[in-house]
């Protein structure tokens, strides 16, 4: 499948509740790397070969330095950059002209999965799947998030939902996006979209699949976030 989905990696968003200074949560070590280490290997898992990295103010030369070209990480990397204020999914607009019509798999930059071949088992899956969208959803390592799946009596994703008091399951972060997901964002509205809110648009038209992950899943969103994170990877540690 090499090749058949083009990369987008969303290092967007300031650092939330860290000391000032902190600007690019995306390079924090988890497990004695930058998170971002583990989002550019998922998507290699999933089979890009070429990414857009899209970028705010805040970290954006420090995320430039560390990824450079994307050859030292397996791939092609091309920027891009957002005004902070656009929104989380109204950002991946930046990228359209160069992915086109064809398949994304978007990744939020700071994402760590303890495997990610799973990300790759789903995009290979989702090779198969001739229209529509495919969310990773992960159990252990999530904190509470503000929304999460909903699930029909077909056992699939039939809405998003304000999240409850059960955080043990929720969205991981990736999300495999067809041509459609554009004019989603748009009609959307600009800086009003989530990426939680363009996959909810595809359940309610019943073109949403998911896949459970077995690995842990963490990321550098908070400071509790990343202790969570990397207590983790320091439990699996050699």
């Amino acid at each position: 499948m090499s090749g058949e989905l083009f990369g987008v990696l969303l290092c967007v968003g300031p650092a939330s509740g860290f000391a000032p200074g902190v600007s690019a949560r995306w390079l924090l070590p988890v497990g004695g790397r930058p998170a971002v280490h583990s989002a550019l290997a998922v998507l290699r898992a999933c089979g890009a070969e070429d990414a857009v990295v899209i970028i705010g103010d805040d970290g954006a030369a420090e995320v430039m330095r560390f990824i450079g070209t994307g050859a030292a990480h397996g791939l092609r990397a091309a920027f891009a950059h957002v005004d902070e204020a656009a929104g989380e999914a109204s950002g991946l607009l930046v990228a359209e002209g160069r992915v086109g019509r064809g398949r994304v798999a978007v990744i939020i930059g700071d994402t760590v999965l303890s495997d990610a071949s799973e990300a790759g088992t789903a995009a290979r899956a989702y090779a198969g799947q001739p229209h529509g969208a495919m969310v990773l959803l992960a159990h252990e390592g999530m904190e509470r998030r503000p929304v999460q799946p909903a699930f029909g009596s077909d056992g699939r994703i039939a809405a998003v939902v304000e999240a409850g008091d059960d955080p043990l399951l929720g969205f991981a972060g990736v999300y495999l996006l067809d041509g459609r997901a554009w004019g989603i964002i748009r009609q959307l509205g600009p800086g009003a979209a989530s990426l939680p809110d363009v996959v909810a648009v595809y359940a309610s038209a019943g073109d949403l699949t998911h896949r459970e992950l077995s690995c842990w899943r963490g990321d550098a969103s908070s400071p509790a976030a990343l202790l969570r994170a990397s207590a983790l990877a320091m439990r699996d540690a050699p």
